[in-house]
């Protein structure tokens, strides 16, 4: 603006122009006063063009750092993500592993014995258990059978099962069955386990009576012929491995022809419906009673489809084992 005034006073002073109170120049001056007015609309656009572009570039910068910061996060949750899959996959296969070495410390068959008939069963939930049933070989014309249902699931519970096998295995038929779950329990006191505990009923079977000793397991359910009702043999104790130094206790009971006996971990009675209801042990006489005329793996299958009607679309979150003996 100054430069302007300046250049036209000069052209008045060399009579270039006359100064705007003479005639005839208002054509000149409208023309300095429109070239004034566009350098002044110029320069103010020009200074509006010049902010403008400084907040674009402020708004490229910002969006070009959220981007790279989307990048960066982008690419930490994919890491996240193929860690899991491989974790997850490594621990599926350790689970399937454990299953296997589950499955493989169970009997392949349990041997005829005299008049009873026995029939095991075992379904394991989605995750590995700690369910267990084993026989000994037969001496002194008696049978000895364990049903177990080790604490928690996973590794732990089939190291458990593992070392339960082994002391089982090791016992003498000749042994009362108290004193084997006490020496049990005291081994398994000894090896610090730490929070891991073991519910077992151990059986023997002689010609006309069986004999039971438990420990942290479900009663004991037998149908009698002779009165037509199934009874509860119930022997409460804690876990083996637990703090308890009680004595164990052993129960006789006399068997006839006819008559029906169940041992069974708590996945049966515990399974939930879709409105958390459990099925419990009055159901399991009803149909343990209901089908006592058949044979074991017949009332096995019915109590399994009676398991299936309770839970319908609901997840087995815990292994089911049976183990039915029937006195032919």
């Amino acid at each position: 603006m100054l430069g302007i005034a300046v250049i036209y006073q000069v052209l008045i002073d060399y009579a270039v122009t006359a100064p705007p109170v003479q005639s005839g120049q208002v054509f000149v001056y409208g023309m300095l006063g429109l070239i004034i007015s566009m350098s002044i609309y110029l320069s103010y656009n020009f200074s509006s063009i010049n902010k403008d572009l400084e907040r674009q570039l402020v708004k490229v910068k910002e969006l070009s750092e959220k981007t790279i910061e989307q990048e960066r996060i982008a690419n930490k949750l994919e890491l996240e993500r193929r860690i899991i899959e491989v974790e997850h996959k490594r621990k599926t296969k350790e689970l399937e592993e454990a299953r296997e070495l589950q499955l493989s410390l169970l009997p392949k068959n349990i041997p005829a014995f005299q008049d009873y008939e026995i029939v095991p069963f075992m379904k394991t939930a989605t995750e590995v258990g700690g369910d267990y049933y084993d026989v000994l070989p037969v001496k002194n014309e008696k049978l000895t059978l364990a049903i177990g249902d080790a604490t928690g699931h996973g590794v732990k519970a089939g190291t458990l099962v593992a070392v339960i096998k082994g002391l089982f295995q090791e016992l003498d038929d000749t042994v009362p069955l108290n004193k084997a779950l006490e020496r049990i329990h005291f081994t398994l006191r000894a090896m610090h386990f730490h929070n891991l505990y073991m519910g077992l009923t151990l059986l023997r079977l002689d010609r006309n009576y069986i004999t039971v000793s438990s420990a942290g397991m479900p009663p004991v359910l037998i149908y009698k012929k002779e009165t037509g009702m199934v009874e509860e043999l119930r022997i409460r104790h804690l876990p083996l491995g637990g703090p308890d130094n009680s004595e164990f206790e052993e129960q006789a009971v006399e068997t006839s022809k006819g008559d029906v006996i169940l041992f069974l971990t708590d996945g049966l009675p515990e399974l939930f419906n879709d409105k958390k209801e459990i099925l419990g042990y009055e159901k399991i006489k009803e149909i343990l009673s209901a089908n006592s005329e058949k044979s074991p793996g017949q009332i096995i299958d019915s109590l399994l489809e009676a398991a299936d009607e309770w839970t319908l679309s609901s997840p087995q979150n815990d292994d089911i084992t049976l183990l039915v003996i029937k006195v032919n």
